[in-house]
């Protein structure tokens, strides 16, 4: 339902109120959703997932000295969720490793909840 003809408010309303939407302007155009999945591994370069960055950067072989370290720092008081990170692996690292274990967590900010920054940069730095 679109107010084609413009809208009015209660002036006690309209003094509170910046704008009213959606009333006369088409909606914004939306991507579709796209299922996660299996599939997502093997689109191409449309996600960037473990098995596609892998590819983008030619890299074809994985760290194996057991001595090899990894570091992420934490994002605007962010930290990340080992559930999370196992349930990303799961979805995405089939066929390939994806970490080495459970995360070290070392320094003196270790705590926090997960954000979207903090566990972006640990799924891809561990895929």
């Amino acid at each position: 339902n679109r107010a084609l003809k413009g809208y009015l408010l209660p002036t006690a309303v309209a003094a509170a109120v910046d704008f009213v939407a959606p009333t006369t302007h088409i909606p914004g155009v939306h991507r579709p959703a796209v299922p996660v999945g299996t599939d997502a591994n093997v689109s191409g370069f449309g996600f960037n997932t473990p098995k596609n960055l892998r590819k983008l950067y030619s890299v074809d072989v994985e760290g194996k000295a057991s001595n090899n370290k990894q570091a992420v720092t934490a994002f605007l008081e962010q930290g990340h969720t080992t559930g999370s990170l196992k349930t990303f692996w799961k979805m995405f690292c089939g066929g390939i490793t994806c970490g080495k274990g459970e995360p070290k967590l070392v320094g003196d900010a270790v705590a926090g909840s997960a954000g979207t920054e903090s566990m972006l940069d640990i799924e891809t730095i561990t895929g």
